[in-house]
């Protein structure tokens, strides 16, 4: 049997309002969480004990921090990358993916565009980094009859419109073993194989996550 227990956190990070939160799968103990809090619009925090104690992550070059900016989560990609998602510009609404190779030392930016139309770009989220491709990450854009899933590379530059639906995207999952692209909306479940487009299974009505068995296909 197993025995679990919570304990809640101290410093810093206690007062945030948490919006994104992630393990590195190579160093199990390293921890990332991104969120915004009283007397400071957003901040990135490592924790290397497990959350015992968090270290704000500065990069070298100020003007390369996401945190002037309100942050919108984060995501870990399973080379290590560090992606965090930001509403930059007056208003907050253009989305920027700021993405890390060293630890959170340097960050590269990629603006998402084009923006698709009748969604709101000030109300993103990320969803995920995907497992195939550690440059690659998916950001779902809310409106209000619309909701569209935006895959966004970051090495090229490149933002792709993938699914839009009217119902609430809830999370994205990659198989790599299969190559496939799975999506829980408030509509059931989309997947797509390869590069192919994403097409509705059926059986469930609405799924609000996904698990993804470790076994061979």
């Amino acid at each position: 049997s197993c025995t679990c227990s919570f304990s809640a956190v101290s410093g810093p990070v206690a007062s945030l309002l948490i919006n994104g939160l992630a393990f590195d799968p190579a160093q199990p103990r390293r921890l990332w969480i991104s969120g915004t809090g009283e007397g400071t619009l957003s901040a990135v925090y490592r924790s290397e004990d497990a959350g015992q104690s968090f270290t704000l992550v500065r990069p070298l070059d100020a003007a390369q921090d996401p945190a002037q900016h309100l942050l919108r989560g984060l995501a870990l990609a399973s080379d290590g990358r560090l992606h965090v998602l930001a509403g930059t510009g007056a208003q907050q609404d253009q989305p920027v993916v700021y993405t890390s190779s060293d630890g959170g030392q340097r960050f590269a930016t990629t603006a998402l565009q084009p923006l698709p139309d009748r969604v709101a770009a000030a109300r993103s989220r990320l969803l995920g980094a995907d497992a195939r491709d550690g440059a690659v990450v998916y950001v779902a854009l809310q409106g209000d009859s619309e909701h569209t899933l935006l895959r966004v590379d970051t090495a090229r530059g490149v933002t792709t419109e993938l699914l839009r639906t009217p119902g609430y995207l809830f999370e994205v999952k990659t198989d790599a073993a299969r190559d496939r692209l799975l999506v829980a909306t408030v509509q059931g479940i989309y997947q797509a194989d390869g590069a192919g487009p994403l097409r509705r299974l059926g059986g469930l009505q609405q799924a609000q996550c996904l698990d993804l068995p470790d076994e061979d296909p």
